[in-house]
């Protein structure tokens, strides 16, 4: 196992370290060095870019969002994610390009890879199945949402995924692995999302008031994203400033003037 720890005294050790990652069996983990150097930078990938400031500020980065995120800036594909009870880290298991098993965990929030264990001998070539970020877009379209694990059963060819349905309630769905079809829902007894999931989802007029509270004034633009709103408004100065609104709690997650 090969630990990296994503800090910035070690930047210059992470950047050197490059090359020999890219150097061993080009596992997931082979431009580690390149994505913490990125982190360390605060540059996000294009795919990323609209949610950057709102996560790395003060929430945990969504599933989907965190899949999406090592697979771009990797190249292999993540099969089981599972976020742990501390809300501090997601614990990733899946393939490289060649089909070599690797694991790590990633940083809830940064998405700064560690503790990265590569996988030896013999290559195993995974079934055919539907990448996550798809399973979960498809389970949304149901009403299911605010996942914190979905693992990969390869035996029985499904994903157990673990989230909210429509009335906020912890559910275990199984699904095909190969076409996201929905198998069977079952209550679950855990279910370790981040705080603000667990809450009702309001419209942005049920937290006017209390941003109005806030010295914030003159709303405009408003776009609805699945866990905030993207709004436009003025300060206690008259300044324009674009806000991030918690949908669940109302929290202001971050702020740009512009």
């Amino acid at each position: 196992m090969k630990k990296i720890l994503a800090a910035s005294g070690m930047a210059f050790m992470l950047l050197g370290a490059a090359p020999a990652a890219q150097a061993q069996n080009n596992l997931f983990g082979d431009i580690l060095a390149q994505a913490i150097a990125a982190h360390l930078e605060a540059r996000w990938s294009d795919d990323d870019r609209n949610y950057g400031h709102h996560e790395r500020v003060t929430q945990v980065r969504s599933l989907p969002r965190m899949v999406q995120l090592v697979e771009n800036r990797s190249g292999g594909r993540v099969t089981d994610i599972v976020l742990s009870p501390n809300n501090r880290f997601y614990k990733l298991e899946g393939f490289d390009r060649q089909g070599r098993p690797v694991s790590a965990k990633a940083d809830a929030r940064t998405g700064a890879l560690y503790d990265i264990s590569r996988g030896r001998g013999h290559v195993h070539r995974p079934g055919r199945f539907t990448p996550i970020d798809h399973i979960v877009r498809d389970l949304r379209r149901h009403g299911y949402r605010n996942f914190d694990r979905v693992v990969y059963q390869e035996r029985q060819g499904t994903y157990l995924a673990r989230g909210l349905d429509r009335r906020g309630r912890p559910v275990n769905v199984k699904v095909a692995a190969r076409n996201g079809h929905i198998l069977a829902v079952k209550p679950a007894r855990n279910y370790n999302g981040p705080a603000y999931a667990k809450g009702e989802r309001r419209q942005f007029s049920h937290w006017r008031s209390g941003l109005q509270k806030q010295h914030y004034s003159r709303f405009t633009q408003i776009k609805s994203h699945e866990d905030y709103y993207d709004v436009r408004a003025r300060d206690r100065q008259g300044r324009n400033v674009q806000l991030k609104v918690c949908a669940y709690m109302g929290k202001v997650l971050g702020q740009q003037y512009y």
